[in-house]
């Protein structure tokens, strides 16, 4: 009724070995995270259980392990982190702690990273983005199948992609065709993403996604958060946010979201459809009407 998006949709899903496979849609392309791409994002494998330290030295074993194996994959990897004599020469110089290596291999061996790089039968991310990012395409990546450790590799490392060929000027063939299209990445439940944690895998994050958000616009990249927590999100990046649409939440939600004065008494009681666009920097705010029904499929 409204028009639609029609072929313009295109939906791509990751795959998990030992998972649920995605069936949301007819017509999906089913992907793999390359291992590849950790060289460029360390912090994909680093988790909330490292403390800098501890990400200081998974970062150079990863950087030693790339320089070995430009292409290599996690399993090959894992070899390298768990065999002793390569790792000998990280703790016998002092560069790592004994203690933090054992940190780092706890890690590594975890089954969760095994069932989510470089699987078989999806053609790896960084092949796709041609299609993902074609002028004009809707580009959709469900994860509702995929774990949860693996869902939050799966989104860091779309997310990443994106931050880094809009705002670093990386020199691979995806970053720049990302970096040939102006693209707005919209982020649903932004706050699992973008927290106020202060693990080192979140600072690495949010320090990205303030950067982004600073340069989007003469880079061409638009950021939607879609979120039902705003007051979890880290505050650095909400303060880049200028547009803001509220729907009905709680009083100390519309605070931390940054509602406009005269309607933080009113948005608890906003029924389905009705929302305020702030614009603080544009405009005064803006009470709106939606439609009474949804128009999307979820």
């Amino acid at each position: 009724a409204f028009g639609g998006v029609g072929a313009s949709l295109r939906v791509f899903d990751a795959i998990e070995a030992g998972g649920a496979r995605y069936t949301g849609a007819k017509a999906h392309t089913p992907f793999t995270v390359p291992f590849s791409l950790v060289r460029q994002f360390p912090f994909l494998i680093a988790g909330g259980e490292l403390n800098e330290a501890q990400y200081e030295a998974l970062v150079r074993v990863v950087e030693a392990f790339f320089r070995e194996a430009p292409e290599g994959r996690y399993a090959q990897f894992q070899a390298f982190s768990l065999d002793e004599e390569k790792m000998a020469g990280f703790t016998e110089s002092g560069v790592v702690h004994e203690g933090t290596l054992k940190a780092l291999r706890r890690r590594v061996v975890r089954r969760a990273f095994a069932n989510v790089f470089d699987q078989d039968g999806g053609t790896p991310i960084t092949q796709l983005v041609g299609e993902v990012f074609a002028e004009g395409a809707l580009s959709v990546f469900p994860t509702d199948h995929l774990s949860q450790e693996a869902e939050r590799v799966v989104v860091l490392a779309v997310m990443s992609m994106v931050a880094d060929a809009k705002t670093r000027g990386l020199d691979t063939d995806w970053a720049r065709q990302i970096a040939g299209h102006p693209v707005v990445l919209a982020v649903d439940e932004a706050h699992n993403y973008l927290s106020r944690a202060e693990t080192q895998q979140d600072r690495e994050i949010n320090e990205k996604f303030i950067a982004a958000a600073k340069q989007g616009r003469k880079n061409r990249l638009g950021l939607v958060l879609i979120t039902q927590n705003p007051q979890d999100i880290h505050e650095g990046v909400l303060s880049q946010v200028s547009n803001r649409l509220l729907l009905g939440m709680e009083r100390k939600m519309a605070e931390a979201a940054g509602a406009p004065g005269e309607f933080l008494r009113a948005l608890p009681y906003f029924e389905k459809g009705r929302m305020v666009l702030n614009s603080p920097d544009n405009c005064q705010p803006v009470e709106l009407l939606g439609l009474h029904f949804c128009v999307v499929k979820h």
